[in-house]
């Protein structure tokens, strides 16, 4: 199964495999992104860090994904429950992360990833969502969910 790490996108604009090749390429981290389509992995030292899938309303996958999100939301308390819900209802794009332990340990993995993640909540409305953690809304954690 693995460890995913998603951006749920509120923002109408989307984004691309292109978008994330550009923050990891400005970040000067020795990262790469390669893909095309709603598809790309990340390598860091020529090692797989992540894989990445782009999901759009009427993908396929979107629409599973999302209810499951709602569903394991529900079951959380806290006072970020509401806006977490509204997000996930309002999503235009979920960008999915199956975090990979590349060469090393998987907080090195992490770390790598983390030009991909800044770009989306700077340029992206949003929230990000973290297995075994919840949401946050930039690095604050808005709703745990464990």
């Amino acid at each position: 199964m693995g460890y995913y790490m998603r951006f749920i996108g509120v923002d109408e604009r989307t984004v691309s495999v292109a978008d994330l090749q550009s923050a990891v390429d400005s970040s000067g981290g020795g990262s790469r992104v390669e893909g095309h389509g709603g598809h790309a992995v990340v390598t860091t030292h020529g090692a797989p860090i992540g894989e990445v899938t782009i999901n759009l309303p009427g993908d396929g996958l979107f629409e599973d994904e999302v209810a499951e999100l709602i569903e394991f939301a529900e079951d959380a308390s806290g006072r970020g429950k509401k806006a977490v819900l509204k997000a996930l209802r309002g999503a235009r794009t979920i960008v999915a992360v199956q975090v990979l332990d590349g060469a090393g340990p998987i907080s090195d993995s992490l770390d790598a990833l983390d030009p991909i993640w800044t770009w989306l909540v700077e340029n992206r409305d949003g929230l990000v969502q973290a297995d075994g953690e919840g949401y946050y809304k930039g690095r604050r954690l808005l709703l745990r969910v464990q």
